[in-house]
């Protein structure tokens, strides 16, 4: 158990990348974690930030919204055990509370404080945000939850295909961007949801990516979010056909005293707006904090 400095280099250059590290978990699995910080002004640093990207996803779909983000936060981009990036020894599973169960572990390697973070998760990265939440010694001070998934539901013929056609990844992987753009992205209103899903799919490491396809199927996030006991943000993206916008903003209906912001587009949800958008909130909860202290 402890933390590797990683020298693997980022297909994006970036100014405010400080590090990249393996998280060695006591479970076997390693997780790849980047840290970046390009705050100018000491006083103007608000509060750490522990991004959960989505189902597979890379840095290189966040690049925007991390740079803004860097501007006024440390950003630790912790990429869950489904992606390419992550080791594991042994048998591990792909469920949505088994991904949950690395966080509190990664929460105390990277020194994150009680009350000093805030966990912002994106589609798949909103269910393990929530699920973990109750079992993190150090709470954050917030959940952000943008695009949140509350199911998984997969066409039909999904998971099946998943458990046997691993080693025909790279036929099948044309068929499935395609199927993607046909049925499950808006081209007009919002193509970067595929280009987003297509870095993925490029770079996905497909045994791992079917496990979670296969076992993330049955989750439900109705089921945790009654455990949630810090503030929310949700964001929405009411134009996206991948996700549902309803399941958006029934979750945040859902949490009592949570806030909601519909961003339209995948553009503007991976975009610098997303720090202005988290700026906003936090000086309304700092607000609030104040006025309840």
């Amino acid at each position: 158990m402890g933390i590797t400095v990683a020298e693997k280099p980022l297909k994006l250059v970036t100014a405010s990348l400080k590090n990249r590290q393996l998280l060695q978990l006591s479970s076997g699995i390693s997780l790849n974690v980047l840290k970046f910080d390009n705050c100018p002004v000491e006083q103007n640093r608000l509060s750490d930030i522990l991004l959960l990207p989505g189902l597979g996803s890379v840095y290189e779909n966040f690049h925007e919204t991390v740079e803004a983000l860097a501007e006024r936060h440390t950003v630790y981009f912790l990429e869950t055990r489904e992606k390419g990036s992550s080791v594991i020894n042994g048998k591990a599973g792909f469920s949505i509370p088994e991904i949950a169960s690395d966080l509190p572990e990664a929460v105390e390697m990277l020194n994150l404080e009680a009350d000093g973070y805030i966990i912002m998760g994106y589609s798949l990265g909103t269910a393990v945000a929530v699920s973990a939440l109750r079992h993190l010694r150090k709470k954050p001070k917030a959940l952000v939850l943008i695009e949140p998934s509350a199911s998984f539901p997969w066409p039909w013929w999904l998971p099946p295909l998943c458990r046997i056609a691993v080693p025909l990844y790279p036929v099948l992987k044309p068929f499935l961007k395609w199927y993607m753009k046909k049925f499950h992205i808006n081209e007009e209103g919002d193509y970067e949801m595929y280009e987003i899903n297509a870095r993925i799919l490029d770079q996905a490491d497909p045994k791992k990516l079917a496990r979670t396809v296969v076992d993330v199927a049955r989750y439900e996030i109705r089921d945790d979010l009654s455990t949630v006991d810090v503030p929310v943000l949700v964001i929405g993206v009411s134009q996206d056909k991948f996700h549902s916008h309803d399941e958006a903003s029934n979750i945040a209906q859902a949490i009592p005293g949570s806030s909601y912001f519909d961003v339209e587009t995948n553009k503007r949800s991976h975009s610098a707006e997303v720090a202005d958008i988290l700026a906003g909130f936090i000086l309304d909860l700092n607000g609030s904090q104040k006025v309840s202290g």
